[in-house]
């Protein structure tokens, strides 16, 4: 990341992931630094051991699920299991790090309830 403002944009991947798994730490492939590597990635920017920028959004699909899955297992009503299992379609369906984002801004909106972590 060239700067604070980038490196900013990943997190909200962490506290989406921290929030489902209940914990101020965040789980392996849950940091912002995972984001991070995806945006830079995408414009181009070569980390040590990422392959592409294809191979970390699978990365970060498979966590976001993961994350959707512990939301699903939460106390919540008809309508926030529709909405997550709506979440689940659109993240398998994303294509870039900015679709997630949106995405992950979405379920933090919805699980504001769960704010504790």
């Amino acid at each position: 990341m060239e700067n604070k403002i980038a490196y900013a944009q990943g997190v909200p991947y962490e506290g989406l992931v921290k929030r489902a798994w209940k914990s101020y730490v965040a789980i392996d492939g849950g940091h912002s630094d995972d984001m991070n590597r995806l945006i830079d990635a995408e414009n181009g920017i070569k980390h040590i051991g990422l392959k592409s920028a294809d191979v970390q959004l699978e990365k970060i699909k498979v966590v976001l699920n993961k994350a959707i899955d512990k939301f699903l297992k939460f106390k919540i009503n008809e309508e926030e299991a529709n909405a997550f299992n709506g979440y689940k379609i659109k993240i398998n369906d994303a294509t870039s790090s900015k679709d997630l984002l949106i995405i992950i801004n979405e379920v933090l909106e919805l699980t504001q309830k769960f704010k504790e972590y």
